[in-house]
């Protein structure tokens, strides 16, 4: 755990708040909607993609979601069809809960308690659930029961999940060599995990609130990666900092055998390649590849081998 950190999802303060509010504020409820229908659409994609490598249907199974947050996005989905824990560095509070909203504040901070309050105030989490209800045809979503748990001390016995996911967490953990030890720990064997990360190479691995929703103002390209732009950057949660190549050597030491799968930018490619080319014919950002620069993603799928397996 970084010093002082008590929850990913709010790691500035006052500043990057405002930065929140005026994006709620100004966001249209049609790109609720939008993003409730592409969270199922990845979250299907996801399942779809564990189906291919291991053989394994989700279905069924006692699955475990590392940091689902405020929103019920890919534990909707899959509490659908399977029992479904949630564990998050930050507390999270169902529905009208005084006392949750008491033990967020005490863990996770005033500005944290702010950026949810402010949401639901906007009802943007209510028309984000209208969405999701409606893309699940569902007429209620299911309640998945969320625990406060550092993903680096799962509090979990060995071998209790048939499925282990997380989607964009494993960049803000600090430690993500240990979080992928309790990963492997608590999968059974032939169980399987999936992981999706934002690379932080990436040009959204900022996390500035400002560049990951296209409203970046006179950002520069990769301006985290610049010193001369590191000052204006304004993150909105911990990254570890992570390159590929650091990713790769992590999963490759503990699941071996690992699919892995970097995603490149779809949209505005070739507009990220002409700045790259201007910034490298400048002299900079030099010591990345263009693949750690032009993706964006990586997704990890492992299964545990089973009792008895040599691996």
């Amino acid at each position: 755990m970084v010093k002082g950190i008590h929850s990913y999802a709010s790691y500035r303060g006052l500043h990057q708040l405002r930065l929140v509010w005026h994006l709620l504020q100004y966001a249209g409820f049609r790109a609720l909607r939008e993003y409730a229908r592409e969270t199922v659409e990845s979250t299907r994609a996801a399942e779809e993609m564990v189906f291919r490598v291991t053989g394994r249907r989700i279905e069924n199974v006692k699955a475990l979601e590392i940091g689902p947050g405020q929103l019920p996005r890919q534990s909707a989905y899959f509490s659908c069809k399977n029992e479904v824990i949630g564990i998050d560095l930050d507390v999270i509070a169902q529905s009208f809960d005084v006392k949750g909203y008491w033990r967020m504040w005490r863990q996770n901070g005033s500005i944290r308690v702010a950026k949810t309050l402010g949401r639901k105030a906007l009802g943007y989490d209510r028309a984000f659930r209208r969405g999701l209800k409606e893309e699940l045809a569902l007429k209620k979503l299911p309640k998945t029961p969320i625990l406060h748990m550092d993903a680096s001390q799962i509090n979990f016995p060995n071998a209790s999940f048939d499925f282990v996911y997380s989607f964009d967490v494993f960049y803000s953990i600090p430690e993500p060599q240990r979080a992928l030890k309790e990963v492997a720990r608590v999968l059974k064997p032939g169980g399987c995990a999936y992981i999706s990360l934002r690379l932080f190479t990436s040009e959204n691995g900022s996390m500035d609130i400002r560049v990951t929703s296209g409203n970046r103002s006179n950002i520069p390209y990769w301006s985290h990666l610049r010193p001369q732009y590191q000052q204006l950057i304004v993150p909105s949660s911990y990254a570890n900092g992570l390159s590929s190549a650091d990713w790769t050597r992590l999963l490759d030491s503990i699941m071996p055998g690992a699919y892995l799968k970097f995603e490149p930018w779809h949209k505005n490619l070739e507009r990220l390649r002409a700045a790259l080319a201007e910034i490298r014919t400048a002299g900079e950002l030099h010591q990345y590849t263009d693949e750690e620069l032009l993706s964006q993603q990586l997704y990890v799928v492992w299964q545990k081998p089973p009792v008895g397996s040599q691996l």
